[in-house]
Parts: structure tokens; C-alpha cells; sequence
């Protein structure tokens, strides 16, 4: 069950628009700089057979912090349920855009957070 309880992790103000990224204070800028730096700054390791991927990656739907755990480079958020590569970034579409969990990606997706894949609006 989701909370109902909306608010800012950066201000922890009352969040008035569920559909927005910004809260009233206007303080996403703030969290998005935080997020880059832990993701910039993260270790990094080996995922199958693939080395320097970073530890921390932002999920292409709802940008929640993910640390990989486990061997394989396919994940499920626990937010949002959507499945994608740890590795390239690929979003599940029905199959693997970059193949089965054995196959190496043939990029590492960059350290960054990704454009939202989601209705929410500015």
C-alpha cells in the first residue's frame, strides 16, 4: 500500500500537487543535485561479465535510488514495479531490449538521472 502522506524529502513541506515533480517550495533542484552526486560518486562493479558499472542507479520511471545487490543485471523497482537494466538502462517491454540476463549490454547507460518515463508534469 502506497502512503498518502505527501510531502518533500528536501523541505518536508506538505506536497499540494500529486502530479508534480516540484514541490511548492520549488525544491527539486536542490534533491536533483543531491541525487546527482551520490550517483557521480558511487562505487562501482562487475555485473555479469561487465565491468565499471555503478553501484547506484535512479529507476527510469519513478527515479527512486536503487543499490545493486544481487548478480543479475535485470531489476525490478520496488516503487514503481518497473523492470529495466541496471547495466544500459533499458526499460522491459514485453522482452529484453538488451537481450537475456547472460547477454552483455553493448553500453554502460551514464550516471545521471534519466528523462521520467511517467505522466508527471512540471
Amino acid at each position: 500500500p502506497r502512503c498518502k502522506n505527501l510531502f518533500c524529502w528536501q523541505c518536508n513541506e506538505k506536497w499540494e500537487n500529486e502530479n508534480s515533480r516540484i514541490c511548492n517550495k520549488r525544491c527539486t533542484f536542490d534533491f536533483r543535485a543531491e541525487v546527482l552526486e551520490i550517483l557521480e560518486s558511487c562505487d562501482t562493479k562487475k555485473i555479469g561479465r561487465v565491468e565499471g558499472v555503478p553501484s547506484i542507479r535512479c529507476c527510469p520511471k519513478c527515479l527512486q535510488l536503487i543499490n545493486h545487490t544481487e548478480a543479475c543485471k535485470h531489476v525490478k523497482c520496488k516503487n514503481c514495479q518497473c523492470d529495466f537494466c541496471f547495466v544500459c538502462m533499458a526499460i522491459k517491454d514485453g522482452d529484453w531490449p538488451c537481450g537475456a540476463h547472460g547477454d552483455i549490454c553493448d553500453h554502460i547507460a551514464p550516471r545521471t538521472i534519466p528523462e521520467i518515463h511517467s505522466p508527471l508534469v512540471e
